[in-house]
């Protein structure tokens, strides 16, 4: 705010950007308009608020003024409160007809009324006249009342509201002396009143009055005359005298105070003191809400207040003005949503302001006022909410102002100071900094005359300058080109090759131009009428300087010169002309003099000094970077060429800095797209038609081109200045003429004692021909200074008539018909890509809205993929900040590292990758598209089960060292080695083709190893104690104790011994057999006797019966082995 320490304003100071470095001097060197200061009645300070105006009409030196204060409500200033000291304001917008009171009989009193009486007298009773119950303080308490739909102030405004004290008599209620008692109540709004009533007969009363009173002085100063101020309502009645009328409520009317009934419809006037010690001051130009030129709506000469921001403690950053030339005033810190306004005799201007900004009284006022000098300065924001506008003024600095404008050959050291400054209190200003680029040098006397009033320009090496000093007052320079002294290959203004390097003129074998003397002569070959170089093709390979002498342009050219990105350097001060007739030449200046085939991706420097023979009649100059007239197509080319043309008495000029000319017809296009130009343009001529691309159109395109350069036109006659195009017209030709997405920056400035044009895109732009399809200028959009001396400015063209379509042309600032205004460069950036998507880009940096063609855009990463499955791998040779996408570019990733592992990769989407631009130099990257393919299931694969419990014998054969396997549950695959995989457990195992490089692994075929299950084989095994049966594995199976029974071998007799063996019923094993004893005796049956015949017969066949069965046995067992 206002009173932060003089060091900030100093350095605030010392970093504006004053746009005098863009307006050409022309602007400078003429007289400045004196403005005047703005009346009291169209801006008043809140001093002069409360002492210039009142509605009475009997005072001689006081004026009527409204105030808008309110919701929609306009008020009249009666004066100031003599109680309250507030502003008083009367409502000049009545309510809708009401009752005073909407009864006529006698009513109790009441004392939540809040109205007191004087000595503390309390009536009982008061007439349907009296103030307390009426209609109308009801109505007006609702105006005031927040939150109330009827209130009529936000709650701000409330709070600025001075209660105000009213004493009125009441005829009913009467003293003991029978006078009228007096009672009081304080109101934010209240009626106006009148302290007595006459009738016709004696002369009606001619006024009301307003503000505080007293019990003894029921009246005031503040008075209201009737007849011319007011229209018909109710007031307050306040009679000392007169009659009874205890139902009778006096009126305002034209005839004086009048007499009614309290229950009639009448309109009801609140009145109000306004607190203005936060007032800053009201302007008839109501709250800022857009830029430009401020108009007060309907010549109501009503002020809007606005408030003082630091009270408010809004802050609105600092405006400062520059002394004394006033000329220039800078913005600091300023919020968003903020205006710069300017108001004075003459007018009132406003500027969106944000940050840090500076203009020139002319850049606000469009050209209007060329100084601050006598007018009023102040920065705004309106609270939509509040309805209030805050503001605080401009401060005034005793300041010069330094302004130095640079061209293409020069860069400013960043770390250096700005370009435009301003010197506080005579402080030096900051070193400026400048270095040539490549191949340019200053010469040795570089800044021998361009120091100047205190401020100095030393040459501190062949490729650096530096720009110093205290200024003794306003200095302005425009930086000479410095010399080129580079290594181009630089002709020696003599030598002619015999012949080009190589190539036959075709398509596929272009001729190739190596050098400069190889370009001598493919100029020289075209100045013949015979041959033109149509259906040739011709390639530069080199850049070239052809400064040596003055350059011819190359007479007519039909064929396709590639300039390959090469730059030509040439200077030029005559051009050619061919006879049109007898008495009338048309004269051609530019690298190329007549166009009509295709130039492309060619640079253009140096200098074209316009020099006319003399003695010469000319019909019209054609003045061009590129060429001086073109019914080709001139691509992809860019010119910083300085034209210059200072003595053109009784000459016309058409002159452009691509190209003087364009027209098209039959299968001649006339076509200028994606050029820029950067140089500066000076020309002082009877007829100029001037633009920063081409300086005249008949019929053509111009097409995603830009201008940065400078036009400066002096003219004898009635002239135009574009941007882009200086003008359009014909009346004669069915051509059509395009313009389409373009844009400029450049200042254009032109004067003449005749009507001149000074437009953002063209200047002039007439096709009166309705028979042809119609002319258009869309999508495009200026923000370059204009300035005109018949002020004929506009952001697109000051001048469009006939058969033209005007569409979706934008600015941002000064609209009109033709242009649609944006907030700011993002919504212009959002429209312009709508209407033409892919064109346009916003410089991340800068904000700035370009054409996207402008940028770099880098060769496609070189991304390495491993694939390590059957859907991903690794992504390589990157770097973070690029994006990959795996469906066709529908969907982008962030790369946030030098390799990347990703899935989802498939062979019908492969893997796209781009290193996103940054889009302040560069445009996104070409993108690399990676073919990905699959290898095919191995078919060969099978499975050994384990063999043993172990159960880790198991194998995977049928496999190569390219495959890959691992279980079913497992999360690591493992690369074969051999052509099985051994040692493997029972379970269910995955084999694939391994991913190699872009082929992705193959599908996994299934294998399963089985589980070893053992099964008992061969005979019975033994051991002393146990019996079994082994399983192929060895594994012993049904192992079991021996079940023994006594097997006996040989039975005992008397005299021998017998034996016998425990044999196990199951395996057979039999024990070692053992011995059984003779049984001593003999047993033979004796003769005759017959039970031991009998028992013996008993024993042998049990004998047999035995061994029967030990037979059987083991036959049996003989036959199962």
């Amino acid at each position: 705010m206002k009173h932060k320490s003089v060091n900030r304003v100093c350095a605030v100071i010392l970093s504006l950007m004053l746009i005098v470095g863009m307006v050409p001097t022309t602007v400078f060197a003429s007289d400045p308009v004196e403005n005047t200061a703005p009346a009291v009645e169209n801006f008043a300070t809140a001093d002069e608020l409360r002492a210039n105006f009142d509605m009475d009409d009997s005072t001689v030196d006081k004026t009527f003024k409204k105030v808008y204060f309110g919701k929609s409500k306009t008020w009249s200033i009666v004066g100031v409160d003599p109680v309250g000291g507030g502003l008083v304001l009367l409502s000049q917008n009545s309510t809708p007809s009401s009752y005073f009171s909407s009864s006529t009989d006698v009513k109790d009193y009441d004392s939540a009324w809040d109205v007191i009486y004087e000595d503390g007298f309390v009536p009982e009773k008061v007439a349907p006249n009296h103030y307390g119950a009426s209609d109308m303080r009801a109505a007006f308490q609702s105006y005031t009342e927040s939150g109330n739909s009827a209130c009529w102030f936000t709650d701000a405004q409330l709070d600025m509201i001075i209660p105000t004290t009213i004493y009125t008599a009441d005829v009913y209620n009467t003293d003991d002396n029978g006078n009228p008692r007096v009672y009081h109540s304080t109101e934010l709004l209240y009626p106006t009143y009148s302290t007595d009533y006459k009738p016709v007969s004696e002369g009606r009363i001619q006024f009301v009055t307003v503000g505080s009173n007293s019990a003894k002085n029921l009246g005031t100063e503040l008075k209201v005359s009737l007849k011319t101020n007011v229209i018909g309502s109710f007031t307050r009645s306040a009679w000392v005298s007169g009659p009874n009328n205890i139902d009778r409520v006096l009126v305002n009317s034209n005839n004086g105070v009048d007499l009614r009934w309290a229950d009639d419809k009448r309109d009801y006037l609140p009145v109000f003191q306004l607190d203005t010690s936060n007032v800053l001051f009201g302007s008839i130009y109501e709250g800022v809400t857009a830029e430009g030129e401020q108009k007060d709506s309907y010549d109501r000469k009503t002020f809007t207040l606005r408030m003082d921001a630091e009270q408010y403690k809004v802050d609105l950053g600092e405006a400062h003005i520059t002394a004394p030339a006033m000329e220039y005033v800078t913005v600091n810190d300023a919020p968003e949503g903020t205006f710069l306004v300017v108001q004075c005799g003459e007018g009132a201007w406003a500027k969106a302001v944000s940050g840090d900004m500076t203009f020139s009284a002319s850049d606000l006022s469009g050209g209007k006022i060329t100084s601050f000098e006598n007018c009023k300065v102040w920065l705004e924001k309106t609270d939509a909410d509040a309805m209030l506008t805050y503001a605080s003024y401009a401060d005034t600095v005793n300041a010069y102002s330094v302004g130095i404008t640079s061209n293409a050959k020069l860069v400013r050291d960043e770390n250096s100071g700005e370009e435009n400054q301003v010197s506080l209190d005579s402080a030096p200003i900051e070193d400026i900094v400048y270095t040539t680029v490549e191949d340019y040098c200053f010469p040795e006397d570089y800044g021998d005359t361009l120091s100047n009033n205190g401020i100095t320009v030393t040459r501190n090496s062949d490729t650096q300058i530096t720009i110093s000093g205290t200024p003794t007052s306003d200095f302005y320079l425009t930086l000479p080109l410095p010399d080129y002294c580079g290594t181009k290959d630089k002709w020696d203004g003599v030598t002619v090759a015999s012949g080009y390097e190589s190539g036959d003129g075709t398509q596929d074998n272009p001729y190739v131009i190596a050098n400069s003397e190889q370009f001598a002569y493919f100029a020289q070959q075209m100045q013949s009428e015979d041959y033109n170089g149509a259906g040739e093709y011709f390639v530069l390979t080199a850049d070239l300087e052809l400064t040596s002498a003055d350059w011819k342009p190359v007479f007519q050219f039909d064929g396709s010169f590639d300039g390959n990105g090469h730059t030509i350097l040439f200077t030029q001060q005559e051009g050619m002309f061919i006879t049109n007739d007898v008495n009338q030449r048309f004269y051609y200046f530019g690298l190329f003099g007549i166009q009509r085939g295709t130039v492309s991706n060619l640079n253009v420097s140096g200098e074209i000094i316009v020099n006319i023979p003399t003695g010469v009649k000319l019909g019209y100059l054609n003045v061009g970077g590129i060429c001086g007239y073109t019914e080709g197509t001139v691509s992809h080319c860019s010119s910083d060429v300085v034209i210059r043309f200072e003595d053109g008495e009784n000459t016309k000029i058409n002159v452009g800095g691509i190209a003087g000319q364009i027209y098209s017809y039959s299968n001649f296009p006339g076509v200028v797209e994606y050029c820029g130009y950067s140089g500066s343009i000076t020309v002082n001529a009877t007829v100029v038609n001037a633009g920063g691309i081409a300086g005249h159109m008949l019929g053509g395109t111009i097409r995603q081109c830009f201008n940065n350069g400078t036009l400066d036109i002096t003219a004898g006659d009635s002239s135009h200045g574009g941007g882009i195009i200086g003008s359009i017209y014909d009346t004669y030709y069915t051509n059509t003429r395009v313009i389409e997405s373009c844009y400029n920056w450049g200042a254009v400035s032109i004067t003449s004692s005749s009507s001149v044009n000074a437009g953002g895109i063209a200047g002039y732009f007439v096709a009166e021909n309705s028979t042809s399809d119609a002319s258009t200028i869309s999508g495009c959009y200026s923000i370059g200074t204009l300035s005109s001396s018949s002020g004929n400015n506009s952001p697109l063209s000051p001048k469009v008539n006939g058969h033209v379509e005007v569409n979706n042309n934008y600015c941002l600032e000064n609209e009109d018909k033709n242009t649609e205004k944006v907030a700011d460069k993002a919504e212009l950036f959002e429209k312009l890509n709508v209407y033409a998507p892919n064109t346009w880009f916003a410089d991340k940096v800068t904000g700035d809205v370009r054409l996207l063609w402008e940028l770099n855009v880098p060769a496609a990463p070189e991304a390495i993929f491993n694939a390590d499955s059957e859907n991903g791998g690794i992504l390589s040779n990157v770097a973070a900040g690029m994006k990959y996408s795996l469906d066709g570019g529908n969907t982008w990733l962030d790369i946030t590292d030098t390799t990347v592992a990703i899935t989802g990769v498939t062979v019908e989407n492969g893997i796209l990758v781009y290193l996103p631009g940054d889009f302040h130099e560069t445009n996104d990257s070409e993108i690399q598209s990676i073919t990905i393919t699959k290898a095919a299931a191995p078919t060969s694969v099978g499975a050994n089960g384990c063999t043993t419990t172990e159960q880790n014998d198991g194998m995977i054969t049928g496999v190569d060292s390219t495959m890959e396997y691992k279980a079913a549950d497992g999360d690591t695959w493992i690369a074969v080695t051999g052509n099985s995989v051994t040692d493997l457990e029972p379970g269910t195992y995955l084999v694939r083709v391994k991913g190699n490089g872009t082929e992705l692994a193959s599908d996994p075929v299934t294998i399963t190893v089985d589980k070893h299950i053992c099964a008992a084989q061969g005979d019975w095994q033994h051991d002393e104690n146990n019996h079994w049966k082994l399983c192929s594995c060895g594994e012993k199976l049904d192992g079991a104790a021996h079940t023994f029974v006594w097997v006996i071998d040989k039975e005992a007799t008397a005299t021998e011994a017998g034996s016998k063996h425990e044999e196990c019923t199951v395996c057979g094993y039999a024990k070692a057999a053992v011995e059984i004893p003779a049984t001593g005796e003999n047993t033979s049956p004796e003769t005759g006797d017959n039970s031991n015949i009998a028992l013996w017969i008993a024993v042998m066949l049990a004998a047999g019966t035995a061994l029967t069965g030990t037979v059987l046995y083991n036959r049996k067992r003989k036959y199962s082995r």
